[in-house]
């Protein structure tokens, strides 16, 4: 669309996007990357090369199913990073909130799986549809959100905050949210 407007992608921005992250996907032999990129408040993403219909797998499952532990999936691939940086298993989907697909219950068969939702609404109907298509596929399942109370926040905002990973408490009802 914005090639068929004439126009680059820093048109659309007050600044120019700058590129921060670099996310590598492995499938079907080859190499994806999803590209973080932000430009002043805005933040998107693209595929590299372009996926043309190819779906990815969670985001570094190899390296997650190899840890012991419960296994967290949460919705970002900083977060993953994170908590792979510290030996605790964790995967998230290619797309974030909202793309969760029956295959990824599939792969996390036997596994105890612990979900922790962003603060915020999409994080929390994710995490719950999510919950729902892993019952009777994993050994156990549970949400959570961040102990920190700020909207959108999410694991790596609470490490941030001085909280530790064990500090992450349960989802109950929607007044949870905040």
């Amino acid at each position: 669309i914005v090639k068929a407007l004439d126009l680059e992608w820093d048109d659309l921005f007050e600044e120019p996007l700058k590129e921060v992250a670099r996310y590598p996907y492995h499938s079907g032999g080859r190499l994806f990357e999803k590209v973080r990129l932000v430009s002043g408040t805005h933040k998107t993403f693209r595929w590299e090369p372009v996926l043309n219909g190819h779906r990815m797998p969670l985001y570094r499952l190899g390296e997650a199913l190899a840890l012991p532990g419960p296994l967290y999936v949460i919705e970002s691939e900083k977060d993953v990073d994170t908590l792979l940086g510290m030996n605790v298993a964790a995967v998230c989907m290619p797309g974030g909130a909202g793309t969760w697909y029956p295959e990824f219950s599939e792969s996390l068969k036997g596994r105890n799986v612990v979900i922790v939702a962003d603060r915020d609404e999409p994080g929390v109907k994710h995490a719950r549809n999510v919950h729902a298509d892993l019952q009777g596929k994993v050994s156990s399942e549970r949400i959570l959100q961040s102990a920190t109370t700020a909207d959108h926040y999410d694991v790596c905002d609470q490490l941030a905050a001085g909280f530790t990973l064990s500090q992450v408490v349960p989802l109950e009802a929607p007044s949870d949210l905040m």
